[in-house]
């Protein structure tokens, strides 16, 4: 590989890197809101809450994905 693009690799995961965190920050506040609004007890702030959660379950396992792909860079690599 030449450096031009192993310059661009490095650029990719960088972006990912960036992504990957904003994913885990926005579960987090996901999260943290859904635990207000299930607090009080309000069935239809439960529901809420409850999907909330689920949304930031699949922020995380995006995260999770884009994780795998740092870690095994190849995988951006067309074989």
């Amino acid at each position: 590989m030449n450096q031009q693009f192993i310059n661009y690799l490095a650029q990719v995961v960088g972006v990912l890197n960036i992504h990957a965190d904003k994913n885990e920050a926005m579960a987090d506040m996901i999260t943290l809101t859904a635990k207000f609004m299930g607090q009080d007890g309000n069935p239809i702030n439960f529901n809420a809450s409850q999907e909330l959660k689920e949304t930031a379950e699949v922020l995380r396992e995006h995260g999770g994905y884009i994780q795998e792909v740092i870690d095994e860079p190849h995988l951006l690599i067309i074989q």
